[in-house]
């Protein structure tokens, strides 16, 4: 079958045209040379029937734009407007040569291959086949391909709307697709898209003093905001280390929850030197050993061993001591075991504030992912679960990690939330 009698194989093979002529678009005015393409597109649409014109704004930045008049006047026409501009490549992560436009396996490889030389290529062949056939349409059909599309249309639509309004402008207007063959049963079906983005450049001047914002600058008015605006029976407040930085901060977040009876504060004690050396000289008697789950999947559990006692804080006297829980986390080899100290308001049991607050910091670290193993799979960003070690398992550092641990932890809150319907809800 020849190119004439198959309207796919004619397409491809201008589209494969149109890849090769590498009409790559950085930005800048030099870039794009769509006149390749405007020559390749002028021959080939270059039939009786059809008025064609070309514009050039700046060298080798051109515009064709071709009309098959109307039968008429008044009659809607219709517009099929293309680009010929590709966005530049990195050579190095394509399979196959990005300006081959090669067949391979029935598709063909390249930059601008579904942006939207494909399109483009389509268009044109309709056009070109309508006018083999002698058509004249009611209304004006117009179809044109631009440059310049891929940054801004300064030299394309831009120039063509401002400089050659009365040879674009139409009733109605086919462009670019807005979206992919949707994954249904029977025919392909395809979204329609009414509209098209575009941009608006503006300049926002902000007045202020620059400043930086810690934690401990926000931990008071949250917490007053979700107990006004939230209104909960109970709050227990959970915070990291940094609000409460200095000793004043601590005080201020304990005044809080003693001036209102429905706020429990918990949050992590910075380990100041000083401090820690005086929690370590607590008798052992004091602690309680329990066990914690692991880090990872089937790892052992972790042994704990918890104590209260009371923190004077600078400039208080003893009698103001503040309740804290040392959490002493035992570390088996050479390693030195880890210490967490938490200061809280909580009259609760040393292992339930504990409990608690490691509630927050699992959610927060993604433990439940590690430690449980669900929806470990979600993305292959999150967990590696064929580390060599398991007791050091590969965490992507970084967003990468955080997206991991996020899709994970959102199915785990929906699991949980099917878990307390009633009926037929499976997690």
């Amino acid at each position: 079958m020849t190119l004439a009698e198959d309207p796919t194989a004619e397409v491809t093979d201008l589209l494969q045209r149109l890849i090769r002529n590498e009409c790559v678009n950085d930005g800048t005015p030099s870039s794009g040379h769509e006149v390749r393409s405007v020559d390749l597109l002028e021959d080939y649409l270059r039939l009786p029937g059809a008025e064609m014109k070309r514009y050039e704004p700046v060298p080798g930045r051109a515009n064709l734009v071709l009309r098959i008049e109307g039968s008429d006047p008044k009659a809607p026409s219709l517009h099929l407007m293309g680009h010929t501009d590709v966005v530049p490549v990195t050579a190095s992560g394509w399979k196959h040569d990005p300006f081959a436009g090669e067949l391979i396996d029935g598709d063909v490889w390249g930059r601008g291959a579904i942006d939207m030389l494909d399109v483009t290529a389509s268009m044109a062949v309709a056009v070109r086949r309508l006018m083999q056939s002698g058509f004249r349409p009611k209304g004006t059909l117009i179809y044109s391909a631009m440059a310049d599309e891929e940054a801004l249309g300064t030299h394309g639509a831009q120039w063509l709307t401002e400089n050659a309004w009365d040879d674009v402008r139409s009733d109605f207007l086919v462009t670019e697709f807005g979206g992919a063959r949707l994954p249904l049963s029977g025919p392909p079906k395809l979204p329609i898209m009414t509209a098209e983005k575009g941009s608006q450049w503006m300049r926002l001047r902000v007045r202020g003093t620059p400043g930086h914002v810690e934690l401990r600058d926000l931990a008071i008015p949250l917490t007053r905001r979700v107990l006004t605006c939230g209104q909960p029976r109970q709050l227990h407040a959970l915070y990291d280390a940094g609000a409460g930085k200095s000793d004043a901060d601590v005080r201020a977040l304990l005044d809080l929850a003693a001036a209102t009876p429905n706020l429990t504060v918990t949050l992590r004690a910075c380990r100041y030197p000083h401090r820690v050396r005086a929690w370590k000289q607590l008798p052992s008697g004091l602690f309680t050993c329990h066990d914690e789950p692991g880090p990872y999947v089937g790892a052992p559990p972790k042994e704990i061993r918890l104590a209260e006692t009371r923190t004077t804080l600078k400039d208080e006297s003893a009698e103001q001591g503040v309740r804290t829980i040392i959490c002493r986390e035992v570390v088996p080899g050479p390693k030195k075991d880890r210490w967490h100290p938490l200061y809280t308001t909580s009259v609760a049991e040393p292992l339930e504030v504990l409990q608690m607050f490691r509630l927050r910091q699992h959610h927060e670290q993604a433990y439940r992912v590690g430690v449980y193993d669900e929806f470990l799979d979600a993305v292959p960003c999150g967990y590696d679960k064929d580390s060599p070690d398991r007791q050091r398992p590969r965490f992507h550092r970084g967003p990468l990690q955080m997206i991991g641990w996020l899709v994970a932890l959102v199915y785990n809150a929906m699991a949980d939330l099917a878990a307390g319907l009633a009926g037929d809800f499976v997690g």
